[in-house]
């Protein structure tokens, strides 16, 4: 199987913050996926690697304990702290997906 890793950085809308495995928060900017392809050209594989904050420093998912993430679906945007893992396996793929809906946030 002829698989090109490449990776996806997205403004992360929907986290305001991460805190560290040390207990430290910081503002998140964007989050950093890596994803593969099949033989197809379909994405195949993705995952959350880690996160750019507003400070510049890029932190990764191993090192985040938790994240606040905001549940855009409510008008008022309210956010909740969140187990990391938990949140980077929402956005694993389980069929493959065009290209182009992967770009757009379209995994299911």
């Amino acid at each position: 199987m002829n698989i090109n890793k490449k990776y996806k950085l997205s403004k992360a809308e929907d986290v305001l913050s991460i805190i560290t495995l040390m207990g430290a928060e910081f503002k998140v900017k964007f989050k950093l996926e890596q994803y593969d392809f099949n033989e197809n050209d379909e994405v195949c594989f993705n995952e959350i690697v880690g996160f750019f904050c507003d400070n510049g420093d890029f932190i990764s998912l191993e090192d985040t304990r938790s994240l606040r993430w905001i549940d855009l679906s409510y008008k008022d945007k309210p956010n909740y702290v969140i187990n990391a893992k938990e949140y980077a396996n929402d956005f694993l793929i389980e069929n493959p997906i065009p290209y182009e809906n992967y770009m757009q946030g379209k995994y299911f």
